[in-house]
């Protein structure tokens, strides 16, 4: 038998301890994928660390590991450094995604054009809803929920010019009448209350509401 054949059945003999060895390290340690261990590639990641998270995301690990914990992912009181402390990269990964892209109250009425005093009413009245509640993340909400918001007034919306007395903003209308913004929108929604579009700032601050409609 050949020095090559030899090395070969040496080789295969081994096969199953190195199959067990390599699906050891794949459920243990965050291996991306791509990565090769034991002389396979690991198709795709089974397991993020915060470490790796954090990388991912753009997230310092101290704010990301937030939401692993609050979703169960990680117990708050494991005290592993950031490397070795890991969870299902598959089952978490929508959790990340929308981490990676949450904003805060800065980001977010500039995003709908909205002043701070109208976002402020827009979240008091839950019209706009944070996706965690955890008083530690300062960028709690989704981009997509605002621009929402704004597509759909605006679908039921009018254009106007922006000296049209006989309109005003929503917030302007919860000042005079006392009702909440929750509640006028809530009526645009529904069709019993007018609502228009400013062509000078067509986002969430140029929507008007007609004057003496309470």
């Amino acid at each position: 038998m050949s020095e090559s054949s030899l090395k070969l059945e040496y080789e295969d003999s081994f096969a199953t301890f190195r199959n067990l060895l390599r699906e050891r390290i794949f459920d243990t340690w965050p291996v991306a994928a791509g990565d090769v261990a034991v002389g396979a590639v690991q198709p795709e990641r089974r397991l993020h660390s915060l470490h790796t998270a954090a990388r991912e995301t753009g997230l310092a690990p101290s704010l990301l590991e937030k939401f692993p914990m609050a979703a169960g992912a990680i117990a708050e009181d494991d005290d592993r450094p950031t490397a070795r402390k890991t969870f299902d990269a598959h089952r978490y990964a929508p959790l990340l995604e929308e981490a990676g892209h949450l904003v805060g109250p800065i980001e977010m009425h500039n995003l709908i054009g909205a002043s701070k005093l109208e976002l402020k009413s827009l979240i008091e009245d839950e019209v706009l809803v944070p996706m965690t509640a955890l008083a530690a993340i300062n960028s709690p909400w989704h981009p997509a929920d605002g621009l929402k918001l704004v597509a759909e007034l605006q679908a039921t919306a009018a254009t106007i010019e922006v000296d049209d007395e006989p309109w005003e903003r929503i917030q302007h209308a919860k000042n005079r009448t006392g009702l909440r913004v929750g509640a006028i929108i809530n009526a645009i929604r529904e069709g019993g209350l007018p609502c228009r579009v400013s062509t000078g700032n067509p986002r969430l601050s140029g929507d008007h509401r007609q004057k003496g409609r309470d």
